[in-house]
């Protein structure tokens, strides 16, 4: 097809197809290339210049270029052939990429067509090689290899067109390959650690795709240097060691002989019962010994564990009692924040504090202590501490159901509120303690209150027990 513009620029470009010229480099020197150009009409001064580049699939790269010596279009609207020089250095390739001619035209003006067709040729004359001038000898145009097992050694043979690479088979007289056939090879052989003499040669053999080396029936097959300190070895690394005539999954043992034999199960432990020893840190017949006979008064059972139903817990000093509603729980000492208390019928105490609360667990029955000292003091009569402030003990109290609105007190305990950490008459008033509801709801919520006739408290303490 035939290619026209009327402004400057860009009017055509080229480029080789997919695997063209796959070739790995461009020798340097001159292209020639040639183009068929006319005008709209005489006059002005049209011209033309080219760029050759490189496309690896992705990216256009610049060779060469003859933009600042444009050709001139000089015979008006007379289709004629014009041709202009590239200067192409050596340049590297890939073999996968491809060659692009893109062309330019100044058209001054007028009209300018690029014509490719009814026997206006464009071509680019490369700096590619037209092929082989000679290869070992050989002079022809086109050439072939091929492959043959003659001589004794390998070599190549060049004769006509085409060259023979011989690689004979290996044996007694001819170095070569190791082939798929019967074989004789001369001269000692080492591989790796085992030897092969001139006498009793060791066979290498496949059998239902498991090699096998043999030294025939009734054999021995040594392996190391010499007996004694002398032995070598035997190791197989990253792979098995297979005795196949003796019983899978028994202990290993050597006969009197030093044979390899298997241990009977009816006699010996099989691999199952062996594995029932496995943590045994001492003598087992002596640490039977030192068990205590199950008729006798038992003095300590803390190894015990259950993993469900009945569970032993320890109450005080080290006696121990059969619990059968649940495990018993001993939370320690701990901090208690204050940042949810209330007060009641007046206003909470401030500043720093340092309030703890510790909680134990019998069964359904859980008891806990609470310890609240603050900074500044503050005038109430009570002061209330959710449930939701100690997130780790049991959060639902069982109660009656008459029990069922809030602010109702679900249990009493005991508890205080004082200016002060020490009471020097005891005189205590009439404070108490105990659980309320704090609101209603799915599930409902819960909080310890503690009480005392209205005034200035900086101290208080809590002591409740309630079931879940």
């Amino acid at each position: 097809m035939d290619f026209t513009r009327n402004t400057d620029g860009y009017i055509a470009s080229f480029i080789t197809d997919v695997a063209d010229p796959s070739l790995l480099l461009i020798p340097a020197g001159n292209w020639n290339l040639e183009f068929y150009f006319s005008s709209s009409s005489a006059g002005g001064s049209p011209s033309f210049y080219a760029q050759f580049y490189k496309y690896n699939g992705t990216t256009f790269t610049l060779i060469a270029s003859d933009s600042a010596t444009p050709k001139g279009i000089t015979n008006g609207t007379t289709i004629d052939a014009y041709f202009t020089t590239l200067a192409v250095p050596e340049t590297v390739l890939t073999v996968n990429d491809r060659l692009a001619i893109r062309v330019y035209v100044n058209t001054s003006g007028r009209t300018i067509t690029l014509h490719t067709q009814n026997g206006h040729l464009c071509e680019v004359i490369t700096t590619f090689t037209n092929g082989l001038t000679a290869l070992n000898g050989l002079q022809a145009q086109v050439q072939n290899f091929q492959v043959g097992t003659s001589g004794t050694d390998f070599s190549i043979s060049s004769s006509g067109s085409t060259h023979t690479f011989n690689l004979p088979n290996a044996n007694v007289t001819a170095r070569g390959v190791v082939s798929t056939g019967t074989q004789t090879f001369a001269g000692h052989k080492a591989f790796s650690s085992i030897s092969f003499g001139a006498t009793g040669v060791p066979v290498f053999f496949e059998y239902s795709g498991i090699p096998f080396l043999t030294v025939g029936a009734g054999g021995t097959f040594s392996i190391g240097g010499g007996p004694g300190a002398a032995q070598n070895n035997l190791a197989v690394p990253n792979g098995t060691f297979n005795i196949g005539l003796q019983t899978a999954s028994t202990i290993a043992s050597f006969d009197a002989n030093k044979n390899v034999v298997s241990l009977p199960t009816a006699t010996y432990p099989s691999l199952t019962e062996l594995t029932y020893v496995k943590g045994v840190t001492g003598a087992i017949q002596t640490q039977l010994n030192g068990k205590q006979p199950i008729n006798a008064n038992l003095t300590s059972i803390s190894a015990l564990t259950t993993s469900g139903g009945p569970f032993f817990v320890k109450v005080f000093n080290g006696n121990y009692f059969l619990d059968n509603e649940g495990n018993y729980t001993e939370v320690a000492e701990q901090s208690l924040s204050g940042a949810n208390f209330s007060a009641t019928g007046g206003t909470l105490p401030s500043g720093t504090q340092s309030h703890s609360y510790r909680w134990s667990r019998m069964g359904n029955l859980v008891t806990v202590r609470i310890n609240l000292q603050f900074q500044t003091a503050g005038t109430c009569s009570g002061i209330a501490i959710p449930f939701a402030s100690m997130p780790d003990i049991p959060q639902t109290p069982q109660h009656p159901s008459i029990y069922n609105a809030a602010l109702e007190m679900i249990t009493y305990g005991a508890g205080n509120l004082a200016n002060g950490k020490g009471i020097g008459t005891f005189s205590v008033g009439n404070g108490a303690s105990g659980i309320r509801i704090k609101t209603l709801g799915a599930p409902n919520t819960y909080e310890f209150v503690v009480g005392r006739a209205s005034s200035s408290y900086t101290n208080g303490w809590i002591h409740v027990q309630y079931y879940i």
